[in-house]
């Protein structure tokens, strides 16, 4: 789960990284690239369920998505 306070921040990040897929698509990127932001927009909707807190999980997942591709610091800020 992700903690109640950071619901709304993690929704903006996540959709963040959804437009930035799209745009990365719309310009053309690798499919190695584009698989690899993909797979990490896959996972981050999952960490909203269950029991055990995943908020720090979900920042460190935007963190090291952010080091990969700079475009994605966004998403990064706006989780906090």
């Amino acid at each position: 789960m992700i903690r109640a306070d950071k619901h709304d921040a993690a929704h903006q990040a996540l959709n963040t990284v959804l437009i930035g897929v799209r745009q990365m698509a719309i310009d053309k990127a690798t499919h190695g690239e584009l698989i690899d932001v993909i797979d990490v927009a896959e996972e981050l909707p999952t960490l909203f369920l269950g029991t055990e807190d995943r908020t720090d999980y979900f920042g460190a997942v935007l963190k090291h998505l952010a080091t990969k591709h700079a475009s994605f610091a966004k998403a990064c800020e706006q989780f906090g």
